[in-house]
């Protein structure tokens, strides 16, 4: 293995193993290190893996696996909008109804407040390690392209916009002074569709996102660190599988060739051990086993020669996803 970076990534499409193999990773490395494990997935499928039903979404929290202890944290994104509001001191908590609409885990606010969430703890500094699991497949593209996200919503085109609607204490006359705009003629239409009331909550929840402006473009210092194979690695996790091999090689072309990120192929789910091990006495079944074999070797290889670093772990035969983690620790 190569040396141990300050964040390591861990993406992948989805069913290929990719939380357990992160959650394994993180209790290999608390043996020696400070390490936070941090799940961006919102299906919270860690929870289940590291049996943490006490856990809550927003709040770090101590994991004592097999006498290894480490910290994870469940991402919430109204967690982390509420930490830096807090920061900035704003109320968010008797705010209108849409901002926890605005910022639920599936909305597209997931990924962006990652990265927020991610600068806050680097700001700490207490971790040696942070290893994330990311939203499988394609979200994993959106969680490497929040900065272009973050810089295109606070973009040189939207302040004038943004002062006029947080400088104006009367609702009603909030359209008037934007009205000349692109946005106001918007804004009076979603008046007009929805009803005033729903368009003032859109406002107060754009003013007070606007309000906490630069907590989000100073996170975008983070943006460098994912950026910097010194800092960061990228772990792409698939498995034997054919059609998974696939959507990983689509995966590794579209994120981490195109934008130049060094990365290490983690192949999951490999049997050729028990393959090697099975002496059929049947013809039919002999032939069986050498064309799995030979599928996997096949698979292996298409993705293989396109990374300088290739872990093999096993097929695991067991329903417990915590001896899942267990027998996966002994391939790092």
């Amino acid at each position: 293995m190569d040396k141990i970076r300050p964040i390591e990534i861990f993406c992948g499409t989805g069913g290929v193993g990719k939380t357990t193999i992160a959650s394994s990773r993180a209790i290999h490395l608390a043996k020696n290190q400070n390490v936070l494990l941090i799940t961006i997935d919102p299906s919270k499928r860690l929870k289940q893996v590291l049996k943490l039903s006490d856990a809550t979404p927003g709040e770090v929290v101590e994991c004592d696996f097999e006498n290894t202890k480490f910290d994870v944290l469940l991402m919430d994104p109204l967690s982390t909008l509420r930490k830096i509001s807090e920061k900035q001191n704003i109320d968010i908590d008797n705010a209108n109804y849409l901002l926890p609409l605005l910022f639920k885990p599936f909305g597209g606010m997931n990924e962006i407040m990652s990265l927020v969430e991610l600068y806050l703890l680097k700001e700490d500094s207490i971790y040696d390690v942070i290893i994330l699991d990311t939203p499988p497949g394609k979200h994993f593209l959106d969680f490497l392209n929040t900065a272009r996200s973050i810089n295109n919503f606070f973009d040189s085109s939207f302040p004038e916009i943004f002062k006029a609607i947080k400088g104006n204490n009367k609702k009603k006359g909030l359209f008037s002074k934007i009205v000349s705009s692109g946005i106001g003629k918007l804004m009076k239409y979603l008046e007009f569709v929805t009803g005033p009331d729903f368009t003032e909550n859109f406002i107060d929840s754009i003013i007070v996102i606007y309000s906490l402006k630069d907590v989000f473009l100073n996170s975008l210092a983070v943006e460098k660190e994912l950026n910097n194979p010194d800092t960061t690695h990228y772990y792409l996790v698939t498995s034997a599988d054919q059609t998974k091999i696939k959507e990983a090689d689509q995966l590794s072309n579209s994120a981490l060739k195109e934008q130049n990120r060094n990365g290490t192929l983690v192949i999951n789910k490999i049997c050729s051990q028990f393959l090697q091990d099975w002496t059929p006495h049947n013809d039919q079944l002999f032939d069986l086993r050498n064309n799995l074999l030979e599928r996997e070797n096949l698979i292996k290889q298409l993705l293989s020669d396109a990374f300088d670093d290739v872990l093999e772990f096993p097929e695991i035969l067991s329903n417990d996803p915590s001896v899942h983690v267990t027998k996966l620790l002994n391939n790092w």
